[in-house]
């Protein structure tokens, strides 16, 4: 494919009629996913989860794999997720990196919050909003008897 014979204002048209494409193609595979999760289908074709058919099957990496398991149980929670993903205004890794934190009380406001955010900003609101780690508690343990 030859692109070099657009003009700048047509290679840039493109770019963003396939951008809208490849948005709606995503959130229609997360409703698709969503689905295959709610069933054992998976697991009677061989694989443990959607997260392994992905991976095994569709040669997806593991982390884009885990980014589309979590955001589809996202969207088939809050179905305004399909929505932005496909305005654009969220992205895949911020669904995922939110999924575990959403709930019916603060969904809404996370998810606009998130609108247009940097990863980094996104991280930063997930974990204010998960629970602390415990630090390491010192421990006491008997040493063997002497030879």
């Amino acid at each position: 494919m030859d692109l070099s014979i657009l003009s700048d204002d047509e290679l840039f048209g493109r770019v963003e009629a396939l951008a809208e494409t490849e948005r709606f193609s995503l959130t229609d595979l997360l409703v698709h996913l969503g689905e295959l999760d709610s069933r054992p289908a998976c697991q009677r074709r061989g694989y443990a989860s959607v997260f392994a058919y992905l991976t095994r099957r569709l040669g997806y990496s593991e982390c884009d794999a885990m980014r589309r398991v979590r955001s589809a149980r996202a969207a088939r929670k809050y179905p305004s997720i399909l929505r932005m993903l496909a305005k654009g205004e969220i992205d895949l890794v911020s669904v995922a990196l939110l999924q575990p934190v959403l709930a019916s009380e603060n969904h809404e406001r996370l998810l606009r919050k998130a609108c247009r955010r940097t990863t980094r900003e996104v991280e930063r609101m997930a974990a204010d909003l998960l629970p602390a780690a415990q630090e390491p508690r010192d421990s006491i343990r008997a040493l063997p008897p002497a030879p």
